[in-house]
């Protein structure tokens, strides 16, 4: 109940943030390089290893699971509507819908996560790849 309360605060505090950022009008490169930032932030401040232990936790209590897809389901939300947003600026891409697209992301982050809270020897090569993904949007889209 109070672990669950608790990140679900935090979980609203860092989603007004992320919205408050993909509000700008800044290329989503930018935007996508500033969420591997603060994804360093969220891994210190403890917001992730508590949200990964709820995930855990809610595996075999289904309350517990339900909130914390509820959670997590504003997040995956809210990559739909930037990819929404930025549907001129990345163009023709195929069989891949805005959805597709948010649940990718989103699954690359959270596994990342997971993979850096298991062993922080990890952590280099999370964040070279989600880095990466950044990389490829400054080759396609406008500075």
């Amino acid at each position: 109940g109070l672990v669950l309360a608790l990140l679900a605060q935090q979980n609203d505090q860092l989603l007004e943030r992320q919205q408050a950022m993909n509000g700008a009008a800044a290329p989503l490169r930018l935007r996508y390089e500033q969420a591997c930032i603060l994804l360093k932030d969220d891994l210190d401040s403890g917001y992730v290893r508590m949200l990964q232990e709820m995930i855990a936790a809610g595996w075999t209590d289904k309350a517990i699971g339900a909130e914390v897809t509820r959670l997590l389901r504003g997040w995956f939300d809210l990559l739909e509507q930037v990819v929404k947003e930025a549907a001129d600026e990345l163009g023709d891409l195929g069989p891949f819908t805005p959805r597709i697209i948010a649940t990718l992301v989103g699954l690359s982050f959270m596994g990342g996560e997971s993979m850096v809270l298991l062993e922080d020897s990890w952590a280099d090569d999370v964040f070279a790849a989600l880095e990466s993904v950044g990389a490829l949007l400054r080759l396609r889209g406008p500075a």
